[in-house]
C-alpha cells in the first residue's frame, strides 16, 4: 500500500551502509516490549508526520528542549537558515505508520538523520551524545505543545545571509551539557 502511495523508488543506487531500515535500529534502541507500540499500536498526546503523510509518529511526554541549530548539516538537511529540533524522550516516542519508509544517513561521527524515502522530508535525528532522546524536526509536529527555542547552536557557522535578532542565547558550537 505504501509503495502505491510513494510511487517507484527514485533515489538511485545506494552505497552500502548509508541507509538502514529504522525498524532494525529501533529494536536496538528500545526494549522488545516497545516494538509493537512503536509500529503503530497506540496514538499519542502529540503527533506528527512527513510532508506526504507516509510516515507518522506520536509521543506522550512534553518535549525536553527546543533548539535552533545553525550548523551546515542542519542547513543542508532543512534547506533553510537553520534547523529547529525538539528533543523528545525515546521512551515516550513511537512511529505510528510508515516505519519501513524511513531512511537514515550518518551526518557526523555521532549523528544519524532520519527522513522519509517517499517525499524526502527531514523527520529528525539521533545522536550518541543524547541517546535518550530523538531530536524531532519541529515543523513535522501536527499538534505541538507551545514550543519555544531555548538557544541557538553552532552560530559560528551560521549562514552569512541570516541575522539572529531574537535575543535568545547563542552558542558558537554545541553547549557542553549533555542529557
Amino acid at each position: 500500500m505504501l509503495e502505491d502511495f510513494c510511487g517507484p523508488q527514485t533515489w538511485g543506487p545506494r552505497k552500502s551502509g548509508t541507509h538502514i531500515r529504522t525498524e532494525v535500529r529501533v529494536a536496538r534502541w528500545r526494549s522488545p516490549g516497545h516494538l509493537a507500540t512503536m509500529l503503530g499500536v497506540m496514538k499519542g498526546r502529540f503527533t506528527g508526520s512527513c510532508l506526504c503523510g507516509a510516515v507518522s509518529f506520536a509521543f506522550d511526554s512534553e518535549p525536553r528542549l527546543t533548539v535552533a541549530c545553525h550548523c551546515s548539516q542542519c542547513r543542508k538537511a532543512t534547506g533553510s537558515a537553520f534547523g529547529v529540533w525538539t528533543l523528545v524522550d525515546q521512551d515516550s516516542f513511537r512511529w505510528t505508520a510508515g516505519a519501513e519508509q524511513i531512511a537514515e544517513r550518518a551526518s557526523s561521527e555521532h549523528g544519524q538523520r532520519l527522513f522519509c524515502k517517499c517525499c524526502g522530508a527531514t523527520l529528525g535525528n539521533l545522536t550518541s551524545r543524547r541517546p535518550r532522546f530523538i531530536h524531532l524536526a519541529a515543523g513535522t509536529l501536527d499538534n505541538a505543545p507551545a514550543l519555544r527555542i531555548a538557544f541557538h547552536a553552532y552560530v559560528a557557522s551560521k549562514a552569512d545571509w541570516y541575522d539572529i535578532a531574537d535575543g535568545i542565547p547563542q552558542h558558537d558550537e554545541e553547549p557542553t551539557q549533555r542529557g
